[in-house]
């Protein structure tokens, strides 16, 4: 089937290393859901993944439960 992929960088989205949008976060998301909703297609899905890189601030494990928030907060908002 046809794939399409919106991609944006954390500091885009989110305050830092954390997992709350910016106002412009949300502005971009809202641009995301209008797309969203002027592509639907019968049987589509949406996924939603989340990358953060373990750095001196962050560790694996944070890194991990980071971006499975950021992930549930963007998959929330698009709803």
């Amino acid at each position: 089937g046809k794939k399409e992929r919106v991609v944006y960088v954390p500091k885009d989205l989110f305050d830092g290393n954390s997992a709350i949008l910016t106002e412009e976060g949300k502005n971009r998301l809202a641009e995301v859901a209008k797309w969203l909703s002027e592509n639907k297609q019968k049987d589509s899905e949406v996924v939603v993944a989340a990358f953060a890189q373990e750095s001196k601030d962050l560790g694996g494990a944070e890194a991990r439960s980071l971006t499975k928030k950021q992930a549930e907060v963007i998959s929330e908002y698009l709803k």
